[in-house]
């Protein structure tokens, strides 16, 4: 059965705003990947992959979006990231604009034993939506942008 695409124009545009503002900050040139790639962007230094990144556009407070001290993400997109920042030999990256700002958190691609239990979003009202979940903890996001 086919998973039902919820990225909509307007989400790809969102998260174009954010990689613009993360990659001035980081001084990288963002790479937009193809539609229901495993991740949103490469970033190149002019020469070669520095990162793969995850952007999140989110309405609600960092400290919302981290109440129980971590923000979840499906385990099996930070399995892919981690795996292809692995193939490429660069460092996998969760950014996530809040309304106080875009936050940045490395994601390790070996040792790292955060916390995985199952859950996911109920608002769509689709069952796939629930599933391994890993916890980023709130300690490794650094703010990097207004």
């Amino acid at each position: 059965m086919s998973r039902p695409v919820y990225e909509t124009p307007q989400d790809r545009e969102a998260q174009e705003d954010v990689i613009y503002s993360y990659a001035r900050a980081v001084r990288l040139i963002p790479v937009r990947m193809p539609r229901l790639s495993v991740f949103d962007y490469e970033m190149h230094d002019g020469n070669r992959v520095q990162q793969v990144v995850e952007v999140k556009d989110r309405k609600k407070p960092f400290a919302a979006l981290t109440r129980d001290g971590a923000y979840a993400i499906s385990a099996r997109k930070l399995r892919d990231l981690r795996a292809i920042a692995r193939e490429r030999h660069c460092t996998a990256w969760l950014v996530i604009r809040t309304p106080e700002g875009i936050h940045a958190a490395p994601i390790p691609c070996s040792g790292t034993k955060w916390e995985r239990r199952i859950g996911g979003r109920t608002d769509r009202g689709d069952p796939q939506d629930i599933e391994l979940m890993e916890f980023v903890p709130a300690k490794q996001f650094r703010r990097i942008a207004p």
